[in-house]
């Protein structure tokens, strides 16, 4: 599932409701912005970063010994004209696509008619799946790369911690670090699983897919991206954070809030003196609403994007480097114009201040750069360089 990006405050919500702006405000709004692409873009390039490390040092990720993903019915193979692989490639995209909208739709249907454990139950179960078993293979094609001998029990300890770690960061309590860390490292694992198992031809045409499928699910009045956008900002449900990255606290507090009101109640009963007055607070009431209203405005504060994005960054990134051998040139400028391309998207954000698709202008440039390097520039200054001709 792809997401989008929402680095909304409060003050810019409320433009409509005040024209009238001092230039300090302005500049603190700037200075704030500049904070959230930092802090979007230093994740998402550690996750290109990694998936590239991984197809640099694991050959394995990056080749297909003819096991492809189920619902990629056609492989591509055999002595085919490229209108043949483009048609093959197509069909895939549509059949990947549809299974995407599909899965929102219904998450959509289920949040809406407040299936919440159904929810619960399926985002855990797919993110433990993610973490522990996902987990478990790419580490073992590690171990086999390195040609390094390690136990099966030493193995199955490491991935039971770091399984549980990530579950504990993604739902429960633990500190933000742990939660970005297991986020980021189920993306690199997922982006590296479709470069292994996804086409050539079906990868390159799925990115530009899933770019307008975004356009089109977050932008469209009843598009199901922001269909589930608008229903968990309306009821301010946190089911969502296995979904986003954050660079603020979206762990779930709920329960052990309530446990500890209820405990601070009774403590306050035991120690105040019986008031007739109905209307008189409590200290653990208005504690927990002010830690509540706390973390609202934090959270509101900081800056998201959808794990979908990482992925597909990554897959771009990671196809360029398969692909172009290794050259670092076409490496790095798809990552730089990936970079511009969220940054571009977050400069939209703050002028129309709405939750906006973070992969069409950043695939976009991605792609634009990477055909234009590998079929143009480089031939180009290879041509100049056999000839010794220097500019």
């Amino acid at each position: 599932m792809t997401g989008n990006t929402d680095t909304r405050t409060e003050s810019d919500r409320s433009v409509g409701q005040d024209t009238t702006r001092d230039p300090d405000t302005a500049s603190i709004e700037l200075k704030y912005g500049a904070k959230n692409l930092l802090q979007l873009m230093v994740p998402v390039t550690v996750c290109m970063i990694l998936v590239v490390a991984n197809l640099l040092t694991v050959p394995t990720f990056g080749s297909n010994k003819g096991t492809y993903l189920p619902y990629v019915p056609f492989h591509e193979e055999g002595d085919l004209s490229g209108g043949t692989k483009f048609g093959q490639a197509l069909l895939n995209t549509i059949i990947v696509v549809s299974i995407f909208a599909a899965i929102t739709f219904v998450v959509v249907l289920l949040y809406y008619y407040e299936c919440y454990m159904i929810l619960y139950g399926y985002l855990f179960l797919a993110s433990l799946m993610l973490l522990a078993g996902l987990g478990f293979v790419y580490v073992a094609q590690v171990i086999l790369q390195a040609n390094t001998w390690v136990d099966l029990v030493t193995v199955l300890i490491i991935m039971y911690n770091f399984a549980v770690a990530g579950m504990l960061g993604i739902f429960w309590k633990s500190p933000l670090f742990v939660q970005q860390v297991a986020l980021v490292a189920s993306c690199v694992m997922v982006a590296s699983s479709f470069l292994q198992y996804l086409p050539v031809w079906t990868a390159w045409v799925l990115l530009a897919g899933m770019a307008l499928y975004d356009l089109a699910a977050v932008l469209c009045p009843y598009g199901p991206l922001r269909l589930l956008v608008n229903l968990a900002g309306d009821r301010e449900q946190g089911f969502l954070q296995s979904l986003i990255y954050s660079s603020t606290a979206t762990m779930m507090w709920g329960i052990t809030m309530a446990a500890d009101d209820a405990d601070r109640r009774e403590n306050t009963a035991q120690h105040q003196p019986v008031s007739t007055s109905e209307s008189a607070p409590t200290y653990g009431t208005n504690l927990e609403q002010q830690i509540s209203e706390e973390e609202e405005e934090e959270e509101e504060a900081g800056a998201k994007l959808g794990l979908g994005d990482f992925i597909f960054y990554s897959i771009l990134v990671g196809r360029a480097t398969i692909d172009s051998g290794g050259d670092w040139n076409i490496i790095l400028g798809c990552v730089l114009a990936i970079l511009i391309g969220l940054a571009l998207t977050l400069l939209l954000l703050a002028i129309f201040k709405q939750a906006l698709p973070a992969l069409p202008i950043s695939i976009t440039l991605g792609l634009i750069t990477y055909f234009a390097s590998q079929y143009c520039i480089t031939p180009f200054t290879s041509k100049l360089a056999a000839s010794q001709v220097f500019i």
